[in-house]
């Protein structure tokens, strides 16, 4: 992924708390179908903003943090 995930907004320093389905997509890499299961399953918080939804994003970082598998498992070869 070229880009990191970062909640701050471009300008001004506020914290972006909430992104759109589409972002999610393009932050994580994970298809939109993906994105859609983890909300169903609980996994993902989102919230309902007129018709659109938008995946909170404090939700989406534990998720992924929370997957992350430690250096210690990696296989040293494939470095």
């Amino acid at each position: 992924m070229d880009e990191e995930f970062d909640s701050r907004a471009p300008s001004g320093g506020m914290e972006q708390i909430s992104v759109r389905i589409s972002d999610a997509v393009r932050l994580t890499g994970l298809s939109r179908t993906r994105i859609y299961q983890m909300i169903s399953c609980g996994d993902l918080e989102v919230a309902k903003v007129g018709r659109s939804t938008v995946v909170i994003a404090s939700s989406l970082r534990d998720i992924i943090t929370s997957r992350r598998i430690p250096r210690a498992l990696h296989d040293a070869d494939d470095c």
